[in-house]
């Protein structure tokens, strides 16, 4: 899988067009911050809760809406360079707390950095260019 997400990587940057910059939309709910950001039907929303607002465990979670794909068992994010994190998804939903700490870490710092990232399924992809970063991203 991880040769075939690489190349997938490597024709998705090559060949897709550049848009506009694309901004995250950021939101307090229920005492999280809440970060959207949506592009051409895809969409993900990181729930991050680093003040451990409903107890012990962080609530933060990554859901990936990918427009016109099935659900699947396996989520990667990708960046332009390569670098990936892989998660166990269940029901559409990653939950921090059950994932591994070293690949929630390396999510985050794609998504933070920001730039050119994808996240890819075996069912589709949502590809995101020119994404804004935030640099004072606090998820863990």
């Amino acid at each position: 899988m991880q040769r075939n997400v690489f190349h997938f990587v490597a024709i998705f940057f090559m060949a897709s067009p550049a848009l506009a910059d694309v901004a995250w939309e950021s939101s307090i709910q229920r005492g999280l911050m809440v970060f959207d950001l949506s592009s051409e039907g895809n969409e993900v929303v990181l729930t991050c809760d680093p003040d451990h607002v409903f107890g012990d465990t962080s609530n933060g979670s990554l859901r990936v809406l990918i427009d016109g794909a099935d659900s699947s068992s396996l989520l990667v994010a990708v960046d332009q360079k390569g670098n990936q994190a892989r998660f166990s998804v269940e029901r559409d939903l990653i939950m921090e707390a059950n994932a591994d700490p070293e690949e929630w870490s390396e999510m985050l710092r794609i998504i933070s950095e920001g730039g050119d990232f994808a996240f890819v399924t075996s069912t589709g992809s949502a590809q995101f260019f020119d994404v804004v970063p935030i640099p004072d991203l606090s998820c863990e």
